[in-house]
């Protein structure tokens, strides 16, 4: 009886691996419900240029100028009213561009992709490291966030902006009110709900319901040179007073994931985040880098699950297998009920990427956008 027991076994556990093409996949997969999956598919991939080929730029390095091809590096995309707004999370000198701008996006295409719109403030100018783009419920305010992995007095990589996108003139950078006094040390909050990390880096941005703002941090460590990967998640509210908006000093590390390794085989980091109010539910995008290897996943969760520090659910395609992005995939922004844009900065790896069935090699003034649509 042992013996056909241990038989059916075994034909159970070889024919799960043959039906996931010679991988058996643990997890969620395997244990949610029909109706808790999450099944997507890639139904366009593109280039978006972020400026014209060739383009240079300045690079300071030990109090020298050099001149060096610019680098289009979008880390952030949001959709708002009838436009995709993008960050460049790399610095561009130059007085016709700017890191922050938007292109037409209507009917879910794009209606002039070469029709660029820069934003030059000199907010937008003089902040460094963009890393997320998010917009409030009511579609009235984009903010921007930067990556918080330096220290600067001048707070050029440790702010928060956000605008109007009629008035892009208008920008502010985002406070945290205490003890009815403003700061822009942002930084402080974040760090104290890391236990104070030496390190650390944030990706993820987005607004939720209930005047809340989430933070996704990326890694975590000594130093950028010596850090993990992270998966963590920080909540603080939002106040909007006197025309303005602020962060209330109710900063709390509420999600800390751990178990990617039970999902997938690469460690990851939070790259960016979006709120998705159609389903009411959060996507969460992960990618890594190792040695030049890139490549990125995404996952979704409710803010139940959230609040309780369960597993996300990791999203797949329509063949049931792990939707696993070719880049790296860095920015993410909800189109509809049905569709999401995703935007990958793969920094200056140049890898290999089907563009309408052919073989391409991105240029540097170039980056790869992602069009998903659900299929289950």
């Amino acid at each position: 009886m042992k013996i056909l027991l241990f038989i059916l076994l075994f034909l159970f556990i070889f024919s799960s691996c043959s039906s996931g093409k010679g991988k058996f996949y643990l997890g969620l997969n395997n244990t949610l419900k029909p109706n808790e999956k999450e099944q997507y598919i890639i139904k366009n991939t593109g280039i978006i240029n972020c400026f014209e080929e060739g383009k240079k730029t300045i690079f300071v390095k030990n109090n020298k100028e050099n001149e060096i091809l610019a680098s289009c590096e979008l880390s952030a995309v949001v959709f708002n009213n009838n436009n995709l707004f993008f960050a460049n999370d790399k610095s561009i000198y130059d007085n016709n561009v700017s890191p922050i701008f938007s292109i037409p996006f209507n009917n879910n295409n794009f209606t002039d992709i070469n029709n660029i719109t820069y934003y030059k403030n000199s907010k937008f100018i003089f902040t460094k490291k963009f890393e997320d783009l998010t917009v409030t419920l009511d579609n009235k305010y984009i903010f921007a966030t930067t990556s918080f992995d330096r220290d600067d007095s001048n707070y050029e990589y440790n702010s928060i902006l956000y605008w109007q996108p009629e008035f892009p003139n208008n920008v502010e950078f985002l406070s945290v009110i205490e003890n009815e006094k403003e700061t822009r040390d942002i930084k402080k909050y974040l760090q104290k709900e890391l236990n104070n990390s030496k390190y650390f880096k944030v990706e993820g941005l987005t607004i939720i319901p209930d005047n809340k703002i989430l933070f996704g941090i990326r890694e975590e460590g000594d130093s950028y040179k010596n850090f993990e990967y992270s998966f963590k998640i920080i909540l603080a509210s939002l106040i909007y007073k006197d025309s303005k908006y602020f962060l209330k000093n109710d900063f709390k590390l509420i999600y800390n994931f751990k178990n990617t390794n039970k999902y997938i085989n690469e460690k990851v980091g939070i790259s960016g985040l979006a709120w998705n109010k159609f389903n009411d539910k959060l996507f969460i995008l992960s990618s890594f880098e190792h040695e030049n290897i890139i490549g990125a996943y995404l996952w979704t969760i409710d803010l139940e699950r959230l609040y309780k520090n369960n597993d996300p659910i990791l999203v797949h395609d329509s063949k049931n297998i792990p939707l696993k992005f070719n880049n790296k995939a860095e920015g993410i922004t909800i189109l509809n009920n049905n569709e999401l844009f995703i935007i990958n900065d793969d920094d200056r790896i140049i890898k290999q990427t089907k563009i309408n069935g052919i073989d391409y090699f991105k240029k540097p003034n170039e980056s790869i956008y992602n069009i998903l649509s659900k299929s289950l």
